[in-house]
């Protein structure tokens, strides 16, 4: 059976088979082709005392952004980016539930469970997933910053929270993103009435270990979005160079932060961003500049070490800093050096 849909053709065929006199189903299977998606099921169909179906279920979305235009939703994940499940399905008429799942998000490959439940008044994704490698460059590119050009200054996506609700669990065991390496990842994703939360509970990168909440809520005129976390026993140098490519300090830090902002698109967040932040950095070395040779040079000759700060490096063994910003300017509260 061919039907059209939204100028897609939709191939259907289906296989029902008598009940059985034993467990009172029907062996039956259900294939649906189109363009965009196809989706296979094979199992026992049951209608009594209500719709029930067991079996196996193969889905693949060729391109998840096509999928969306064309069933009129914005999905979570708006890329041309392919998705495929296949597992243990259990299908109600309110409920979708795949356990054994193995999803294929571009190249990302996971195991674990999902589903879907529609008995709410919004959809509920739900699930707990699992990977060794994944590579997130894609997926978070868009929006980080190009070296020397500054953030995105285009309106966000009116996606950037679902307008499903979610209550999903990931963890990997190492994640790429860009030249940054992360292992042990645990992170949950909460969405509930467009507010969505993002908790990383447990991660390890450069030599050390991170957890942090960021929090995003659609308002009038863009997003508000909040963010909280602390950090221990990070290699700055890694640090800096990966995130910033800059090789200008060295050492050990741990800290904390807390900002909060709102904007239409990610330059506006950043310009707007307010909070505090407190770090210590121990056992560290600044490249560039060597302090202690300039304050001697301050109590003899002062012009010329004013003139001639370049050069050396400083050994310390312990930086705190303590800065408030608001937004988008930081104001240093505290500093503090020990030689």
């Amino acid at each position: 059976l061919r039907l059209p849909w939204k100028s897609e053709a939709v191939d259907v065929s289906a296989r029902v088979d008598p009940v059985d006199p034993k467990t009172g189903s029907k062996a039956s299977t259900l294939l649906i082709k189109s363009a965009p998606v196809t989706i296979s099921l094979d199992g026992a169909l049951a209608t009594t005392p209500e719709l029930h179906f067991a079996g196996t279920i193969d889905l693949a979305i060729k391109a998840l952004d096509r999928f969306g235009k064309w069933l009129d939703i914005d999905p979570p994940i708006n890329f041309a980016t392919p998705l495929a499940v296949k597992g243990a399905a259990e299908i109600t008429g309110e409920r979708i539930a795949i356990r054994e799942a193995a999803l294929t998000l571009g190249k990302i490959e996971m195991k674990g469970g999902i589903g879907l439940d529609v008995a709410g008044q919004r959809p509920l994704v739900f699930g707990s997933l699992s990977a060794g490698d994944m590579d997130v460059t894609e997926f978070l590119s868009p929006l980080w910053p190009k070296q020397a050009q500054g953030w995105k200054t285009e309106p966000l996506s009116n996606g950037l929270t679902p307008e499903q609700d979610f209550d999903v669990r990931f963890s990997a065991e190492r994640v790429n993103l860009g030249i940054v390496r992360i292992a042990n990842l645990a992170v949950s994703i909460l969405a509930k009435d467009r507010a969505l939360d993002l908790t990383l509970g447990g991660s390890k990168l450069f030599q050390g270990s991170a957890k942090g909440k960021v929090s995003i809520k659609p308002e009038t005129g863009g997003y508000r979005v909040g963010l909280h976390g602390s950090f221990d026993n990070i290699d700055l140098a890694q640090a800096t160079l990966a995130l910033m490519d800059m090789r200008k300090i060295e050492g050990t830090t741990e800290g904390q932060f807390e900002f909060d902002s709102q904007g239409r698109t990610a330059d506006a967040i950043m310009k707007a961003l307010s909070g505090t932040t407190d770090l210590t950095i121990s056992n560290g070395t600044l490249n560039g500049v060597n302090l202690a040779s300039i304050l001697k040079r301050i109590e003899t000759r002062p012009l010329s070490a004013i003139r001639d700060m370049k050069g050396g490096k400083t050994e310390f063994d312990r930086v705190h800093l303590s800065a408030t910003i608001q937004n988008g300017n930081a104001t240093l509260d505290k500093a503090e050096m020990i030689f």
